[in-house]
């Protein structure tokens, strides 16, 4: 089983926020300029833009892979609303570099399409997608 409930969502989300602001402090400002991180020398020209993306795609997609590895629909429900308090908890720490990742993670297709797992969060449900659109209207 998910070992994410063995920790507090506060506790998770810091230390999401730790890593990221860890990489977020050493993005040079030269690495923003044109669009670097897109190009084929990304890794050289932007590093910890790279690092950046690289630890949002790896967050996003262990939300799924924790909630798809249980195998009954009580204890995904579990697993996805520890991950809706981390989010909830990101949220209040302004970390929305990996509330995002969560959010996303927490959206992909095949989480999404569990109906009968995400009727055993129905109000849970609604405070992501809240969640979702409060990012999207600040912007982030």
């Amino acid at each position: 089983m998910n070992k994410l409930h063995l920790f507090t969502p506060i506790k998770v989300a810091e230390e999401l926020l730790l890593i990221d602001s860890s990489v977020l402090r050493k993005v040079r400002p030269e690495e923003l300029e044109g669009e670097s991180w897109l190009g084929e020398r990304k890794v050289e020209l932007s590093p910890n833009i790279t690092t950046m993306v690289d630890h949002f795609n790896s967050l996003a997609l262990l939300v799924p892979t924790e909630i798809l590895a249980e195998t009954t629909a009580k204890i995904r429900a579990k697993v996805i609303s520890s991950f809706i308090n981390v989010a909830k908890a990101c949220y209040k720490l302004k970390n929305y570099h990996s509330l995002k990742a969560v959010l996303a993670g927490l959206q992909c297709t095949p989480v999404y399409r569990l109906r009968k797992t995400w009727k055993k969060v129905p109000f849970l449900r609604k405070k992501v997608d809240k969640h979702h659109f409060m990012c999207q209207e600040e912007g982030r």
